[in-house]
Protein backbone atom coordinates (compact mmCIF):
# COMPACT_ATOMS: atom_id res chain seq x y z
CA UNK A 1 0.00 0.00 0.00
CA UNK A 2 1.64 3.09 -0.89
CA UNK A 3 2.01 5.99 1.47
CA UNK A 4 0.41 9.51 0.63
CA UNK A 5 1.88 12.44 1.97
CA UNK A 6 -0.79 15.20 3.55
CA UNK A 7 0.03 17.57 0.77
CA UNK A 8 -0.85 15.34 -1.68
CA UNK A 9 -3.99 13.98 0.05
CA UNK A 10 -5.61 17.45 0.82
CA UNK A 11 -4.95 17.99 -2.90
CA UNK A 12 -7.51 15.22 -3.79
CA UNK A 13 -9.77 16.02 -0.89
CA UNK A 14 -9.60 19.99 -2.38
CA UNK A 15 -10.57 18.83 -5.94
CA UNK A 16 -13.10 17.27 -5.57
CA UNK A 17 -14.41 19.99 -3.24
CA UNK A 18 -14.24 22.77 -5.93
CA UNK A 19 -14.64 20.67 -9.33
CA UNK A 20 -17.70 19.01 -7.59
CA UNK A 21 -16.83 15.74 -9.35
CA UNK A 22 -17.28 12.44 -8.54
CA UNK A 23 -15.34 10.01 -6.32
CA UNK A 24 -14.35 8.16 -9.72
CA UNK A 25 -12.81 10.77 -11.49
CA UNK A 26 -10.88 12.48 -9.03
CA UNK A 27 -9.49 8.65 -8.14
CA UNK A 28 -8.85 8.21 -11.99
CA UNK A 29 -7.19 12.13 -12.14
CA UNK A 30 -4.90 10.99 -8.93
CA UNK A 31 -4.23 7.23 -9.72
CA UNK A 32 -5.20 6.60 -6.03
CA UNK A 33 -7.95 3.80 -5.53
CA UNK A 34 -11.63 5.43 -5.05
CA UNK A 35 -11.99 3.67 -2.20
CA UNK A 36 -9.29 5.65 -0.41
CA UNK A 37 -10.42 8.79 -1.87
CA UNK A 38 -13.58 8.42 -0.34
CA UNK A 39 -11.80 7.85 3.27
CA UNK A 40 -9.77 10.89 2.83
CA UNK A 41 -13.10 13.09 1.89
CA UNK A 42 -14.91 11.35 4.68
CA UNK A 43 -12.38 12.32 7.37
CA UNK A 44 -11.83 15.62 5.87
CA UNK A 45 -15.52 16.74 6.47
CA UNK A 46 -15.68 15.31 9.69
CA UNK A 47 -12.66 16.68 11.37
CA UNK A 48 -11.06 18.95 9.09
CA UNK A 49 -7.44 19.29 6.98
CA UNK A 50 -5.88 17.77 10.14
CA UNK A 51 -7.34 14.73 9.88
CA UNK A 52 -5.42 13.70 6.83
CA UNK A 53 -1.76 13.70 8.69
CA UNK A 54 -0.31 10.81 9.28
CA UNK A 55 -0.65 9.78 13.15
CA UNK A 56 1.50 7.42 14.57
CA UNK A 57 -0.65 3.87 15.33
CA UNK A 58 -2.94 4.37 18.12
CA UNK A 59 -3.10 1.93 21.36
CA UNK A 60 -6.96 1.46 21.23
CA UNK A 61 -8.80 0.64 24.96
CA UNK A 62 -11.17 -2.39 24.87
CA UNK A 63 -14.05 0.36 25.93
CA UNK A 64 -13.04 2.39 23.18
CA UNK A 65 -13.30 -0.50 20.88
CA UNK A 66 -16.51 -1.22 22.28
CA UNK A 67 -18.11 2.45 22.07
CA UNK A 68 -17.01 2.37 18.63
CA UNK A 69 -19.11 -0.52 17.45
CA UNK A 70 -21.89 -0.08 19.77
CA UNK A 71 -22.06 4.06 18.91
CA UNK A 72 -22.34 2.30 14.88
CA UNK A 73 -24.56 -0.27 15.53
CA UNK A 74 -26.64 2.55 17.60
CA UNK A 75 -26.64 5.34 14.64
CA UNK A 76 -26.66 2.75 12.01
CA UNK A 77 -23.82 3.38 10.34
CA UNK A 78 -21.52 1.40 7.73
CA UNK A 79 -17.91 1.23 8.96
CA UNK A 80 -16.91 3.81 6.62
CA UNK A 81 -18.64 6.61 8.27
CA UNK A 82 -17.73 5.21 11.91
CA UNK A 83 -14.09 5.11 11.24
CA UNK A 84 -14.29 8.89 9.90
CA UNK A 85 -16.70 9.64 12.58
CA UNK A 86 -13.75 8.92 15.16
CA UNK A 87 -10.69 9.37 13.10
CA UNK A 88 -9.75 5.60 12.88
CA UNK A 89 -7.63 5.90 9.80
CA UNK A 90 -8.08 2.26 8.52
CA UNK A 91 -11.41 0.89 7.34
CA UNK A 92 -10.39 -2.72 8.54
CA UNK A 93 -9.42 -1.75 11.67
CA UNK A 94 -13.53 -1.25 12.73
CA UNK A 95 -14.43 -4.39 10.65
CA UNK A 96 -12.44 -6.28 13.01
CA UNK A 97 -13.61 -5.36 15.80
CA UNK A 98 -17.00 -5.71 14.70
CA UNK A 99 -16.22 -9.07 13.51
CA UNK A 100 -14.74 -9.64 16.99
CA UNK A 101 -17.77 -7.71 19.07
CA UNK A 102 -20.54 -10.06 17.19
CA UNK A 103 -18.44 -13.15 17.78
CA UNK A 104 -17.96 -11.70 21.43
CA UNK A 105 -14.27 -12.24 21.47
CA UNK A 106 -13.38 -8.40 21.26
CA UNK A 107 -11.09 -9.31 24.30
CA UNK A 108 -9.04 -11.64 22.45
CA UNK A 109 -8.15 -9.26 20.45
CA UNK A 110 -6.13 -7.20 22.62
CA UNK A 111 -2.49 -8.39 22.44
CA UNK A 112 0.92 -6.42 24.74
CA UNK A 113 2.95 -4.59 22.82
CA UNK A 114 6.86 -5.62 22.93
CA UNK A 115 8.32 -8.51 23.69
CA UNK A 116 7.43 -10.40 25.96
CA UNK A 117 8.56 -10.79 29.70
CA UNK A 118 11.01 -13.03 31.23
CA UNK A 119 9.92 -15.84 32.97
CA UNK A 120 8.94 -14.76 37.03
CA UNK A 121 10.40 -17.24 39.46
CA UNK A 122 7.35 -18.49 41.53
CA UNK A 123 6.37 -17.33 44.58
CA UNK A 124 7.87 -19.32 47.53
CA UNK A 125 5.91 -20.23 50.05
CA UNK A 126 6.00 -18.74 53.94
CA UNK A 127 7.53 -20.00 56.30
CA UNK A 128 5.58 -19.73 58.97
CA UNK A 129 3.74 -22.75 61.00
CA UNK A 130 0.72 -24.22 59.14
CA UNK A 131 -1.32 -23.58 62.64
CA UNK A 132 -0.50 -20.21 62.35
CA UNK A 133 -1.32 -19.17 58.25
CA UNK A 134 -4.57 -17.72 57.41
CA UNK A 135 -7.22 -19.63 55.08
CA UNK A 136 -5.71 -17.30 52.03
CA UNK A 137 -2.04 -17.95 52.64
CA UNK A 138 -3.17 -22.09 52.96
CA UNK A 139 -4.76 -22.29 49.60
CA UNK A 140 -1.70 -19.88 48.31
CA UNK A 141 0.87 -22.77 49.49
CA UNK A 142 -1.34 -25.45 48.15
CA UNK A 143 -1.51 -23.79 44.63
CA UNK A 144 2.32 -23.57 44.64
CA UNK A 145 2.76 -26.91 45.94
CA UNK A 146 0.33 -28.33 43.05
CA UNK A 147 2.09 -26.29 40.39
CA UNK A 148 5.31 -27.82 41.63
CA UNK A 149 4.17 -31.23 41.63
CA UNK A 150 2.90 -31.09 37.96
CA UNK A 151 5.92 -29.53 37.35
CA UNK A 152 8.03 -32.14 38.63
CA UNK A 153 5.87 -34.55 37.31
CA UNK A 154 6.53 -33.27 33.68
CA UNK A 155 9.87 -33.24 33.95
CA UNK A 156 10.51 -36.71 35.14
CA UNK A 157 8.06 -37.69 32.09
CA UNK A 158 10.78 -35.47 29.65
CA UNK A 159 13.42 -37.28 31.25
CA UNK A 160 12.05 -41.07 30.87
CA UNK A 161 11.23 -40.58 27.18
CA UNK A 162 14.65 -38.94 26.31
CA UNK A 163 16.29 -42.13 28.50
CA UNK A 164 14.04 -44.19 26.60
CA UNK A 165 14.87 -42.70 22.96
CA UNK A 166 18.76 -43.06 23.42
CA UNK A 167 18.02 -46.38 24.76
CA UNK A 168 16.43 -47.35 21.33
CA UNK A 169 18.86 -45.86 19.23
CA UNK A 170 21.61 -47.79 21.05
CA UNK A 171 20.20 -51.25 19.35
Amino acid sequence: MAKYSYEFKLSVVEYYLLNKVGYRVTSNKFQVEESTVRNWIALHNHHGAEALIKKPNPNYSLAFKCSVIEHMRAEKLSIRQTAAHFNIPALTTVARWKMLYESGRIAISIKPRGRAKAMSKPPTPPEKPLEEMTHQELLAEVRYLRTEHAYLKKLDALIQRKQLEEKNKQK
